[in-house]
């Protein structure tokens, strides 16, 4: 899966804050695992914020995603991640950040 999309925020905190944003990145799955119900992923993500000067904010995520029929949603993803880049949350996006994680997350459709 290949993404990539323009963001144009129609209210901000503060009002004078930037508000253009782009993004882009892909998914991958591998079927390395035989029994059906599950997958291997490495899914990358790259923003860019005009809040920021348009400096680069990139994840990369692997994990197993675990479901009934994988390919169709309602999943089970666990997952090592990476970020670097701006921070994303508010007062903070100046300064630059580097996270190692993991996690678990669900899809619910």
């Amino acid at each position: 899966r290949l993404y990539g999309g323009y963001s144009w925020h129609l209210a901000v905190r503060p009002d004078d804050q930037e508000k253009q944003a782009c993004q882009a990145g892909f998914e991958i799955t591998f079927d390395i695992i035989k029994s059906g119900n599950a997958q291997v992923y490495w899914a990358n993500d790259f923003q860019w914020w005009e809040r920021t000067g348009w400096k680069t904010m990139f994840n990369s995520q692997i994990g197993i995603k675990r479901g009934r029929k994988p390919k169709n949603g309602r999943d089970i993803y666990c997952f090592l991640e990476f970020t670097a880049g701006p921070e994303y949350y508010g007062q903070f996006f100046v300064r630059e950040e580097t996270r190692v994680g993991a996690g678990i997350k669900f899809d619910i459709i």
